[in-house]
């Protein structure tokens, strides 16, 4: 239980760390995906 997939843990893992370090983040998500496509 405690060992997670590679596959989930990717999509899951992502937002939690974006949730609790949301204040220090190198480069913005919503930045690079406007560039990506204007």
């Amino acid at each position: 239980m405690g060992r997670s997939p590679p596959a989930a843990s990717p999509g899951p893992l992502a937002r939690s760390v974006a949730r609790r370090r949301r204040h220090r983040r190198p480069y913005p998500l919503h930045r690079w995906q406007q560039r990506d496509q204007p």
